[in-house]
């Protein structure tokens, strides 16, 4: 890498939640002759908790990043970003230790 004149970005690994409803429209007509308040009302109901859910798991994972993103200030090196620091000198750009340089 260092003879092409390559670098390396690092990303610290994350996890992200999907919910696949919502790539999908389901903004589709309603049949009026079939149409029933009380079940379209308990099924806005159940997406709403739903989003609610989503939203607090999503919140949860993004402070498990932060939370492990922090931890891993003060971790040893891994094999392959201690690799890349022994080769160039310093850390990769993004690497949660490189604020200590």
């Amino acid at each position: 890498m260092k003879e092409s004149q390559c670098d390396w970005k690092y990303s610290f690994p994350q996890l992200y939640l999907v919910d696949p409803s919502e790539m999908v429209d389901t903004d589709g007509e309603q049949n009026m002759e079939t149409y029933k308040p009380e079940q379209a009302l308990q099924k806005d109901l159940e997406a709403s908790e739903k989003k609610q859910q989503i939203k607090k798991m999503r919140d949860e994972l993004d402070k498990a990043h932060r939370d492990e993103y922090e931890e891993a200030k003060y971790k040893p090196l891994d094999q392959l970003v201690q690799a890349y620091k022994n080769i160039y000198g310093v850390l990769p750009i993004g690497h949660p230790q490189k604020e200590f340089e």
